[in-house]
């Protein structure tokens, strides 16, 4: 490679012609600007022009007054400038035929309204769901088309929801809406013509508006605030033999009363009991109690009904050992003696019995020592045997039952493993199967319910769900099937008795609250007004009692538990219309003799002949039994 020109030695080289040097000669002036470039010296500017013509100068000058804007100018309606086809294919709105459909075997060309050989185009359907729709004639053709079901025709893709089938599925919901809206009002007329119609001939019932049931527990278990007498309203008679709670009592045609089983007071200190199963019969004429032999089983809480033959049925209960007994016997009055039938289906503690017409016993509900019970059964005399009939609907337990005019039973109230329930079923002996009744009132376990004369039930008492005791009654219609009544009563009541007197006035007496703590009112509850009237206080509250009305009018209670928590051997007589003026108390009148001096012939024992049995007529002359009757529980009872 050649060396650097003039650096051979390390010296700078020398410069060229082209380079600049210190200390060279001075360089020529730069040139000037060049053309349509800035110099750096301003250039004068020439004036500026005047104000815009219609505009304001700032040069101290008036401004112009404004101009008004032109009035704007309507938008000229839109014209078409052709008139508006139907789509092709589809239905003219006067009915005519299709327009823009092809002459049958005529050549299509473009976009055709109907493929060629598809068949005639059908009427749209109403139901949009029917199966029997047009289908599609072949492939879909050119231009994005989409087949119609409905209308059997194609339509742009733009136009995927067909005016008639929009209007099909809109009158479809307009139509249902209006269906919803009549049956709304049918049933609101309804209803309002029910409330004002007549009451079928049965008295008024009383407007339970403020007893919703939505808020029973509060309204219902209020008592009405009346004030009860302090006197005791019942006439003691003579005491029982035994103590005896949880019994029955059973009204025997000679007006003789057979008091049977239950239990009695083993230990006042740690409340034991003992399971009873003597019998005592209670004479009307003579009032004494006399023994009457036992039955096989001892029992509590059993039911007792009495035959077409006379004698009675005990079936079920709680046994010395505290389990429900499957066991029942028929007890003969004439001799004492009982004799066992067949086993039942199961055993029942607390269940109701109805004799039905047919001579056959309905046996309802109760407990099986574990499990409310909503099973029933049925007892033929004619072989001693228990059957399986259906069940309950709705509700179990601790039911009532009570016969219709009709033949039929209604069952209503009880509890059952989940709680107490106010609901009612309606037993037909005829198809052996319950229907509902419809919802009570309120939930009642423990209820009383008894046959009025005009053919309605009343159902009193018991406990609601909330686990109060109820201060109500209510009133089943067995025309409408419903309950259509209620009413406050006196007092709470649970477990007490109700008794229809002649005069169609229901009893009510003793009962307990949710505690088990005996009741001492007694009050008479009018189904007729719904107003009830306080009778009485009793010297001593109780419950677990039995109340029976006698031939003569007059109401015979029994026995029962009474506070604090003992068992009750007296027994006590209501008079309807207030007590004779001499009643025996405490001692009685010897059997068969005379009445004390002044005493009512309406004391007992049968009329004489020709008499009314509830008329209180004179009995046979020297005070003796009217014949066919007998003081002694081995005697026959009166023919018939």
């Amino acid at each position: 490679m050649a060396p650097i020109r003039g650096n051979s030695a390390g010296q700078q080289p020398a410069p060229g012609p082209e380079a600049w040097s210190v200390s060279g000669p001075t360089p020529a002036p730069m040139p000037g600007p060049l053309p349509g470039t800035w110099s750096g010296q301003m250039p004068p500017q020439p004036p500026m022009p005047g104000p815009l013509p219609g505009t304001w100068s700032a040069q101290g000058q008036a401004r112009p007054p404004l101009q008004p804007r032109p009035p704007l100018q309507p938008v000229p309606p839109f014209q078409p400038t052709r008139p508006m086809q139907p789509l092709p294919g589809t239905r003219p709105p006067s009915g005519a035929p299709a327009t823009g459909a092809p002459a049958t075997g005529a050549p299509t060309t473009g976009t055709p309204a109907r493929r060629s050989g598809a068949p005639a185009r059908q009427a749209p359907r109403d139901n949009p769901y029917s199966r029997n729709r047009p289908t599609a004639p072949g492939g879909p053709p050119s231009g994005g088309r989409t087949w119609d079901s409905q209308g059997g025709a194609w339509w742009p893709a733009q136009n995927q929801a067909p005016r008639n089938q929009t209007r099909s599925s809109t009158n479809a919901s307009a139509w249902i809406a209006i269906g919803i809206v009549a049956v709304i009002v049918i049933g609101i007329i309804a209803s309002a013509s029910m409330n004002t119609s007549s009451n079928d001939g049965y008295p008024p019932v009383a407007d339970y508006t403020d007893f919703a049931y939505s808020s029973v527990p509060v309204a219902l278990d209020t008592p009405a605030g009346v004030t009860f007498p302090a006197a005791d309203p019942l006439v003691p008679v003579a005491s029982m033999n035994l103590p005896r709670a949880n019994h029955t009592a059973t009204l025997l045609p000679d007006g003789r009363v057979v008091i049977a089983g239950g239990v009695t007071l083993r230990d006042s200190l740690s409340n034991s009991t003992d399971t009873l199963a003597s019998v005592e019969i209670y004479d009307s004429a003579a009032r004494t109690f006399s023994a009457a032999g036992d039955l096989m089983t001892g029992r509590s809480l059993h039911t007792a009904t009495l035959l077409k033959d006379g004698t009675i049925l005990f079936a079920g209960g709680k046994g010395a050992d505290g389990q429900a007994l499957g066991t029942a016997e028929v007890f003969d009055p004439k001799t004492g003696k009982s004799s066992p039938t067949k086993p039942m289906s199961t055993g029942r503690i607390s269940a109701s019995a109805v004799l039905l017409d047919d001579g056959t016993v309905l046996i309802v509900g109760g407990s099986d020592g574990t499990n409310m019970l909503k099973s029933a059964e049925i007892y033929d005399p004619s072989d001693s045997a228990f059957r399986e009939t259906s069940s309950f609907i709705l509700g179990n337990g601790y039911v009532t039952a009570t016969k219709l005019k009709n033949g039929e039973v209604l069952v209503a109230g009880g509890s059952s493993n989940y709680g107490d329930l106010g609901w009612g079923n309606l037993y037909d002996p005829t198809s052996g199967a319950f229907e509902d009744t419809g919802l009570m009132k309120a939930d009642r376990e423990g209820a009383t319910s008894c046959l009025l004369p005009d053919g309605r039930v009343i159902v009193i008492g018991g406990v609601n769900g909330s686990g109060k005791a109820n201060a109500s009654a209510e009133i089943y219609n067995p025309d409408r099937q419903d309950f259509e009544g209620v009413a406050r009563l006196g007092d709470i009541r649970s477990g007490n008795t109700s008794t229809v007197l002649p005069d169609g006035t229901v009893l009510l007496v003793g009962g307990a609250d949710a505690n088990d703590d005996p009741i001492r009112t007694v009050e008479r509850f009018n189904p007729t007004t719904l107003q009830t009237e306080p009778i009485g206080t009793m010297t001593a509250g109780r419950y677990g009692h039995t109340a029976t009305l006698l031939n003569d009018g007059s109401v015979l209670v029994v026995g029962g538990w009474s506070y604090p928590k003992d068992i009750l051997a007296d027994a006590a007589l209501y008079y309807p219309n207030g007590a004779p003026s001499a009643t025996p108390t405490g001692s009685l009148a010897p059997p068969g003799g005379s009445p004390a001096p002044g005493a009512s012939p309406n004391s007992g024992g049968s009329p004489a002949p020709g008499a009314s049995p509830n008329s209180g007529g004179s009995r046979a002359p020297g005070g003796s039994p009217a014949a066919g009757e007998s003081p002694s529980p081995s005697a026959s009872p009166a023919a018939g």
